[in-house]
């Protein structure tokens, strides 16, 4: 395994404007300006993670407590479990315009239950992939179709640890509760849009590879499951997949929860579950037939976004389960 400060997350703009903003609220006096640290993490899809994330501030892997935040925080003892709130930049940048503007100002978009607006981004098979920002409640279409300019739709994934969106629901309104009640998810508003030219089975195992590659391996249900799922998956791509390989990826999704540290494995679950059900006679139709590798697509993980061009990391799928690297062909 390649050591921490090898893998480091290359955002040095994004780094260099926080040490920026911290050193002019400095040189400004603000009250406890002194005290903010910019720590920079691994490219790891688990530094996301809370408790992760605390983890790699005190000097360690980015590995899932089992006590959440609220309840043992940072450098926390026996004696002192120092509880630590954690909230994302998003959310950071809400209060501070809503303590400049005011909750009323805040409150003129959005819905009653969701008031003001949110970040999504938009990749895949659209014609205008980038970011945007919209009250939330907008209908989905609107984001995707209008905006973003997505044309025959075949599947959509809002990241990759919620359950499959298909075209029929594009008229759901963007926000927690009502993605929560079609039984998907918001996530943190990114969207991979795939349309009808691609293979779903392929899709699907390259998500279900992504979320094999990034578990910890601190759960081996996780581990094993994910791992399992995705070669089952891949053998169906290859064309020597079964109808029991389908069976025990369905069955699979139902164990991979077992004792589980963090979210990965029930969002592993929900979004292969939601796929194989969503598109079963596709899945079986793979039954001893290869897919096309020309409509295979890439694991959805950005490095940067720039005047509507999506840049995707060219080197994951060298990345391997210890979270090393294959070495360059």
């Amino acid at each position: 395994m390649t050591s921490m400060q090898d893998r480091l997350l290359a955002v040095t703009d994004e780094i260099e404007r926080l040490i920026s903003a911290r050193d002019a609220a400095m040189d400004a006096d603000w009250p406890g300006a002194e005290g903010i640290r910019i720590v920079p993490g691994p490219d790891e899809y688990l530094f996301g993670e809370e408790s992760a994330m605390l983890e790699v501030i005190e000097g360690k892997l980015p590995l899932p407590r089992i006590l959440p935040p609220y309840e043992t925080g940072l450098f926390a003892t026996m004696n002192a479990p120092n509880p630590t709130v954690v909230n994302n930049a998003e959310t950071l940048s809400h209060v501070a315009a809503i303590l400049r503007h005011g909750a009323d100002w805040f409150r003129e978009v959005g819905t009653t239950e969701a008031p003001g607006t949110m970040v999504f981004t938009v990749v895949g098979d659209v014609d205008r992939p980038g970011v945007y920002e919209l009250p939330l409640g907008t209908p989905a279409r609107t984001l995707v179709v209008d905006l973003a300019g997505a044309r025959d739709i075949l599947a959509i994934y809002a990241g990759t640890s919620n359950s499959v969106i298909t075209p029929d629901v594009l008229d759901l309104p963007l926000d927690f509760d009502s993605f929560a009640e079609a039984g998907t998810g918001l996530g943190s508003g990114g969207f991979a849009v795939y349309d009808t030219r691609r293979d779903i089975v392929q899709v699907c195992a390259t998500l279900a590879r992504f979320l094999a590659i990034e578990s910890c391996g601190q759960c081996l249900a996780c581990k094993l499951g994910t791992a399992e799922i995705f070669e089952r998956l891949d053998a169906l791509v290859r064309g020597e997949g079964t109808s029991a390989d389908i069976a025990e990826i369905r069955r699979r999704t139902d164990t991979v929860t077992d004792q589980n540290r963090c979210y990965l494995p029930v969002g592993a679950a929900l979004l292969v579950r939601s796929t194989v059900d969503a598109f079963a006679a596709r899945f079986e139709a793979h039954v001893g037939h290869a897919g096309d590798p020309t409509v295979a697509v890439a694991v959805p993980k950005i490095t940067d976004i720039d005047a509507g061009t999506v840049t995707l990391d060219a080197t994951y799928s060298r990345k391997r389960s210890d979270w090393s690297h294959d070495p360059d062909e």
